[in-house]
């Protein structure tokens, strides 16, 4: 199993925050990290440099 956590990097601390059940990017529950928490999935849709680099 592959376990992805991803951050999006404006909150600051330690990435994991036992009493933090308040997150900006995903809906709450009990992750227990850091509030900047985000979906992994989407890095799925992120472009690749060159991806970028192509012209159409």
């Amino acid at each position: 199993m592959l376990h992805l956590e991803v951050y999006k990097g404006d909150s600051s601390g330690p990435l994991t925050q036992r009493n933090n059940k308040t997150y900006k990017y995903v809906p709450e529950a009990n992750y227990e990290r850091r509030s900047d928490l985000i979906n992994p999935m989407d890095v799925l849709r992120l472009k690749t440099k060159s991806e970028k680099d192509v012209k159409k």
